[in-house]
């Protein structure tokens, strides 16, 4: 029997959170180190212009995700993870189908995200890709990084 999968929006600040966003930030500073670590804590998760969904197997929390509206016609996938118990189960991509379906319904015209080039990120581009992200150069504020690799999706054409 599978167990369902419920996505819903939340605030990044509760305490729920808090261990489970800490640990995402700490794994990508020691992965690329503080100056190419993009990920975002509670608070700026929490700012306006963000949204942030949680997903929730059975009563307990198996993952995150935001979307950041860079402007009216763009958005970017932040902080996405889907916690270790629930890797393998699909969640990822429910994670990313909700951004994305977000994103549409913002009137977005495409969709960015930055990711590690590391081999510990190999899953999470390998399912960007399957998305229809394809690579491009930095984008916003973004430094152009060795340890970065920047998708976009084109949400119209």
């Amino acid at each position: 029997m599978t167990v369902a999968l419920d996505i819903v929006k939340a605030d990044p600040r509760d305490a729920v959170f808090r261990e489970p966003l800490a640990r995402h930030v700490a794994a990508a500073d020691d992965q690329v180190g503080p100056e190419f670590n993009f990920a975002l804590e509670a608070d700026a998760l929490a700012a306006p212009g963000i949204e942030f969904w949680a997903a929730w197997q059975g009563g307990q929390l198996a993952g995150f995700i935001a979307l950041k509206h860079l402007n009216p016609r763009e958005g970017e996938v932040k902080s996405m993870r889907v916690l270790d118990p629930f890797l393998g189960q699909g969640i990822g991509q429910r994670l990313l189908d909700q951004v994305i379906s977000a994103s549409r319904r913002a009137g977005h015209e495409a969709v960015w995200l930055e990711t590690g080039r590391l081999d510990s990120y190999a899953a999470a581009r390998h399912l960007y890709r399957r998305a229809g992200f394809v690579e491009t150069g930095p984008f916003g504020d973004y430094p152009d990084a060795e340890a970065s690799l920047f998708m976009r999706l084109d949400l119209i054409g």
